[in-house]
């Protein structure tokens, strides 16, 4: 039961979830292709006011940045600590204008990940991107760790395949 987990052990098993399916070595990339669908749902779930939707989403895209950390080989919980200092408006706007930055910055480090300061820039990026989702949690009646909870309750008997860098469950891939 994760239930009774902290936020610490939880992303211990997410990382772990990661490992055991070899998303841990993916690009982080196609990981951030991920991170903008997971949005995307956020974003319906907060135009309907689907609360259930909304922590979903909070918990998936969490997830997300947890297997992005571990594939640039960064430090979540050093993330998730600094993010308790973030400022800034919680709105569509500025979690566009962070995921835009990530996914560039990520490029750039794609090709020159021996770059510290590109690596800064993306930790930096990640854990702003952790501030609005605590605040979005906290605004929906909810926290972090509960949504991170539930997405790992949904998760951590996944099957499935890794197909052109992505891990796609076993319930989304095509019989022929």
């Amino acid at each position: 039961m994760t239930n009774s987990l902290t936020i610490d052990e939880l992303i211990g098993k997410v990382e772990q979830w990661s490992v055991d399916r070899n998303i841990n070595h993916a690009s982080p990339l196609k990981q951030f292709d991920k991170l903008v669908e997971e949005h995307g749902e956020l974003v319906r779930g907060l135009n309907k006011q689907d609360m259930q939707l909304i922590k979903d989403s909070i918990g998936d895209m969490f997830v997300v940045l947890i297997i992005m950390m571990q594939q640039i080989k960064g430090n979540i919980k050093l993330a998730l600590s600094l993010s308790d200092f973030g400022e800034g408006e919680v709105n569509t706007l500025n979690y566009i204008k962070s995921l835009f930055y990530l996914g560039e910055k990520l490029d750039d480090f794609m090709s020159d990940n021996n770059n510290g300061n590109l690596f800064s820039e993306i930790q930096t990026l990640i854990t702003n991107i952790t501030y609005l989702l605590k605040e979005t949690a906290y605004k929906n009646s909810s926290d972090l760790r509960t949504c991170l909870a539930h997405a790992y309750d949904e998760i951590k008997n996944r099957k499935g395949k890794m197909i052109d860098g992505k891990f796609v469950k076993d319930s989304d891939l095509k019989c022929d």
